[in-house]
């Protein structure tokens, strides 16, 4: 099997790949203009921190370009009273390690 080869061009806040010459398993060095001072998305919200939390992570819900509310690490939700929201998740959703995402 041929080792995965990919480019990484980084331009406000887009991916794009393409072929170059990294194995498959070789980290992935990413370089921003500015840091980020925390991991937490909670705690920081500017553009770079938000545009390094989307490779991170993935919210339970998106808005697409009409600004509508639709499914991303959730396919359904309900809201059965005022302080309360279900969810239920995408099947067989996996961490980074393989690890199944188990909803507790």
């Amino acid at each position: 099997m041929k080792p995965l080869k990919l480019w990484l061009l980084l331009s406000t806040g887009m991916i794009f790949l393409a072929g170059c010459g990294v194995s498959e398993r070789a980290p992935l060095e990413v370089a921003f203009r500015s840091s980020i001072s925390y991991l937490d998305p909670i705690r920081e919200n500017t553009v770079i921190s938000n545009s390094i939390y989307c490779n991170l992570y993935e919210p339970l819900v998106v808005r697409d370009s009409n600004l509508r509310i639709t499914p991303a690490l959730a396919v359904e939700w309900s809201n059965p009273d005022d302080r309360t929201w279900l969810f239920k998740l995408r099947a067989n959703v996996r961490f980074h390690d393989g690890t199944p995402l188990r909803a507790r």
